[in-house]
């Protein structure tokens, strides 16, 4: 074996994703002690930049041949100066932006900045933009290399689903965007994996924030096509119960199916269309999940732990009606001299007269006040 197969065996392959991408590219290396997480320093396609690591490396053997022979070679693990370099290239990259802005809107070409790059270095400069229509920046070029005085500057146009990915967000399911955490490739999504799914097809409610339709379309589209076709077609006739009944539509989630016969319409389950139309056994009885509330017998009226819980029909005889002499609780007993005053009340009228007479005569008395007049008694006549 000679140095250079010996070589070629020591180079192992790992993938990188770079600045403002979320697809990672291979790198050769000989550095085996790679973790995921982190930073390296690679060659982008404008000069050197950070990447992060998203594999272990791995072997050569499975790229060989002329697809191994264009993979760039990964440089060297990121230091404390290229992280301060790819901080102050962000930083500066931020003031570009702005003379960026400042000359299109001159210009007049209607180009939205989103984003920019500078390489370790700080002489390759990279643009991202957005527009409505396709722009022709030529003569904004020039104007924007002598004032941000960059070797190269690039003007990269953005698609809509790569901006959303740029800049991320909040989609409709309260979480962030699947394009910003995990999803690393688009594919195409056509308004059929909505039909097969069974949504709305009113666009404005299946859009993620780039306009297009939602890339999450794609992560059941496959469990639902396998789930239809246990489903008959719809439009298909059966015959039961001496009618024939015709498949209007069914739900693939609760597995049932609306069928139609010229008397009615009814919805049943898959199982027991299959199994009136002969075409299956006889489907087991479903029982009803039961509810959390179902388990109190009366929610209203919470029992406690270490009481036994008193029969419904009783309780609601209860609640309807006057409490039995049963159900009272007892009262409690009063103090003997509130017992007295509270008879002495409740006493017969003759015997109310005497008490209330006693209290009048007193006063009649009191009121006389003597010859004198000294009271308030009648006064003799003149």
């Amino acid at each position: 074996m000679n140095d250079q197969e010996t070589i070629l065996d020591t180079i192992k392959y790992v993938a990188v994703r770079a600045p403002h991408t979320m697809k990672a590219r291979y790198y050769a290396t000989i550095i085996d002690d790679l973790r995921k997480g982190e930073a390296v320093v690679i060659e982008g396609d404008n000069g050197l930049t950070v990447g992060i690591v998203e594999s272990l490396p791995f072997e050569r053997k499975m790229y060989d041949g002329e697809e191994a022979d264009r993979i760039r070679p990964l440089v060297r693990r990121a230091d404390e100066d290229d992280i301060k370099n790819l901080e102050l290239g962000r930083k500066e990259a931020a003031l570009a932006i702005e003379v960026a802005k400042e000359e299109s809107d001159r210009l007049g070409l209607g180009m939205r900045f989103l984003d920019g790059a500078y390489d370790l270095e700080g002489k390759n400069l990279t643009l991202y933009f957005t527009s409505d229509a396709r722009v022709d920046f030529r003569e904004l070029l020039p104007i924007l290399r002598e004032r941000l005085e960059c070797a190269k500057l690039t003007l990269l146009s953005v698609a809509p689903r790569d901006k959303a990915q740029m800049i991320g967000g909040i989609g409709i399911c309260g979480l962030p965007l699947c394009c910003t955490r995990f999803l690393r490739r688009f594919e195409g999504i056509s308004i059929s994996r909505a039909k097969n799914q069974g949504l709305s097809l009113n666009t404005a409610k299946i859009s993620g924030q780039c306009g297009k339709l939602m890339c999450c379309l794609l992560f059941e589209d496959q469990l639902y096509t396998d789930a239809r076709k246990e489903f008959p077609g719809v439009g298909s006739v059966h015959r039961f119960e001496g009618k024939e009944w015709r498949v209007d539509s069914y739900n693939v989630i609760s597995r049932n199916v609306k069928v139609t016969s010229k008397e009615e319409s009814r919805v049943i389950s898959l199982e027991e269309l299959l199994y009136l139309a002969g075409k299956g056994p006889k489907p087991v009885e479903r029982k009803p999940k039961e509810r959390p509330m179902d388990l109190l017998s009366d929610p209203a009226s919470p029992v406690s732990l270490n009481e036994e819980k008193a029969p419904r029909d009783e309780r609601s005889t209860r609640k309807e009606g006057k409490p039995g002499q049963e159900g009272r609780k007892p009262r409690p007993e009063k103090p003997q001299g509130q017992q007295d005053r509270q008879a002495q009340g409740n006493a017969p009228q003759g015997q109310k007269g005497q008490g209330n007479g006693r209290k009048r005569h007193r006063h009649r008395h009191h009121g006389h006040g003597g010859q004198n007049g000294g009271g308030n008694g009648p006064k003799e006549g003149r």
